[in-house]
């Protein structure tokens, strides 16, 4: 994307992370106030190799906080070992083994050790392996995404208005969230666009939210709002939510896709527990779509939903999906899945407290294809980083985690889209729902995210992308 211009205009655009052994369609575009215009399309075949992993300079840290390092371990489908390398960053890992096909299936086995600098917090090794996996490109990490420097600064002065006595506001442009001065009534908000955008919101929780927004802010300019300058929304949606005792529903505008730049303001923030419905206000005639997060939990189960691009939803949708694990050793282990879900995800854990060391591995798979597993041994160089944390008869059985994304046809676009495809995802995918079953209530180590996440921190790629 070359944004707009008003004369005619030569350009190059390079095509990367393209999937092997396929073929790729190409046509150019231009769009103006009166339709978009299309180049005549041409098309190429990209090669087939075996496995590549390019590796982003910024996958593994190594800072005042943590030091990573990370290993590529690839085997056959009887678990014989094809190899493994360990990855570092800004470099392509490749493995092209002679005794192996590319139409072939195989199990990609990641390790990840992070290394805290503070002692006082526990180091681990997180293995996660990737069953059934076709020999391909895959991208470990993103890039860094783009800074924007601070080309001014918005004052908004509210005379009348304290946003300190409310339960909940909300203060953002595009790029940051405003500071609140209560002894000054002012907002200060950096701006890093030209023009910008403001979005204020107050309410109670109860009420509906009062609320300001301003399009097309000029550098510097401010402005001096009062009570009336606020509108109170009207229109609301009812979740309807099913039981649960620990609940959360966040909701913010939909990103406008113009730019790289994910542009969010958020809309409501709230806790649900024990709730049977939530009462989301929303503005009218200002955001197209919006994005929809609902985390629930009871017991040994918690849930979850992404909505995008869309109406704010009436009503959760659980994932209706079970399972019965026959045998929760690592080396022989077996479940039957009930229940619509593309993707399971089974995991075991380890702790050694004489070392302040964890070991987390994880087994991702098709819901048809993970039901029975057999873990295949570690490499004799990965067991000597640390013999007495990496025996895998110390793993014990912790949760099994499934996803039902109803834009993925399969298990290997699922891949394609976590990995191979980083941030470029489908346009028209709507949901994602999530449900993990753990072993037991207490003594559970979930390192998933169960409460939504700031846009500012927030990858635009798949959960798994890093």
């Amino acid at each position: 994307t070359f944004g707009p211009t008003s004369r005619d205009t030569a350009f190059t655009s390079t095509l990367t992370r393209l999937r092997q052994g396929a073929v790729i369609f190409v046509r150019a575009y231009a769009t103006d106030s009166k339709g978009t215009y299309y180049g005549a399309e041409t098309s190429f075949s990209t090669t087939e190799g075996f496995f590549s992993f390019v590796v982003s300079s910024q996958y593994l840290r190594d800072d005042s906080y943590y030091k990573q390092r990370a290993w590529v371990i690839i085997y056959n489908t009887l678990n014989q070992l094809v190899g493994v390398k360990e990855v570092h960053n800004g470099e392509t890992c490749e493995f092209q083994p002679l005794l192996y096909k590319a139409t072939d299936q195989y199990l990609v086995c990641i390790l990840r050790l992070n290394d805290y600098v503070n002692p006082g917090n526990t180091d681990y090794f997180q293995m996660t392996a990737y069953t059934a996996v076709q020999p391909d490109i895959w991208y470990l990490g993103s890039e860094p995404a783009n800074t924007y420097p601070q080309l001014g600064t918005n004052t908004v002065t509210l005379n009348g208005v304290d946003l300190a006595t409310h339960d909940y506001c909300i203060l953002q442009n595009q790029y940051t969230f405003g500071e609140y001065d209560p002894g000054a009534g002012t907002i200060a908000f950096q701006q890093h666009f030209n023009p910008d955008k403001i979005w204020i919101e107050y309410f109670d929780h109860g009420s509906a939210p009062y609320y300001k927004w301003i399009p097309n802010v000029t550098l510097n300019q401010n402005f001096t709002l009062t009570q009336s300058d606020f509108v109170q929304m009207t229109r609301s949606t009812d979740i309807q939510l099913p039981y649960h005792t620990d609940g959360f529903v966040y909701v913010e505008s939909e990103d406008d896709l113009s730019t790289d730049y994910w542009e969010y303001f958020e809309i409501y923030d709230a806790d649900a527990d024990s709730l049977s419905s939530v009462r989301v206000y929303y503005p009218e005639n200002i955001f197209t779509g919006y994005y929809t997060y609902i985390s629930l939990s009871y017991s040994n189960i918690s849930e979850y939903m992404l909505k995008y691009r869309g109406a704010i939803p009436n009503q959760f949708v659980s994932l209706n999906t079970e399972i019965t694990v026959n045998n929760s050793d690592i080396h022989h282990f077996s479940a039957a899945v009930t229940g619509l879900a593309d993707v399971a995800n089974v995991f075991w854990y380890y702790h050694d407290e004489s070392q302040n060391l964890s070991f987390y591995y994880n087994v991702i798979g098709s819901t048809t294809g993970i039901t029975n597993f057999s873990v295949p041994p570690l490499p004799a160089e990965i067991i000597a980083l640390n013999p007495t944390l990496l025996d895998l008869n110390l793993l014990h059985y912790t949760y099994t985690n499934f996803r039902d994304a109803n834009y993925l046809n399969d298990y290997q676009d699922y891949l394609n889209m976590s990995f191979i495809q980083p941030g470029n995802m489908a346009p028209d995918y709507q949901y994602i729902y999530n449900k993990s079953i753990y072993s037991s209530v207490s003594d559970v180590p979930k390192v998933g995210v169960d409460r939504a996440i700031p846009k500012e921190l927030h990858n635009r790629y798949h959960p798994l992308a890093n």
